[in-house]
């Protein structure tokens, strides 16, 4: 047995579905699928990159967050996922 890990990343880019990364795998964007994550999982990591995409003013410069939601509410979204991913 290999004591050897996988290293998922968990950060958003804009244009990509999911917030998902890992090196050697053939698209280097993974999906939920990939990793075999529950509904649940999925559903709160799809709300969170979606939060991404419509809180951030990309046409804005330097580019901005905006809106209601704060940007620290969605740091601790992400470092929350990221503990459940293990």
């Amino acid at each position: 047995m290999s004591d050897t890990r996988r290293s998922i990343r968990l950060f958003s880019d804009w244009g990509f579905e999911w917030p998902l990364w890992e090196n050697g795998h053939p698209s280097y964007n993974m999906e939920p699928a990939d990793l075999g994550h529950s509904a649940e999982l999925t559903a709160r990591t799809r709300r969170w990159a979606d939060d991404y995409e419509s809180h951030l003013d990309i046409n804005a410069t330097p580019v901005v967050w905006r809106d209601s939601m704060t940007w620290n509410t969605w740091v601790e979204g992400g470092r929350r996922i990221s503990e459940l991913l293990g």
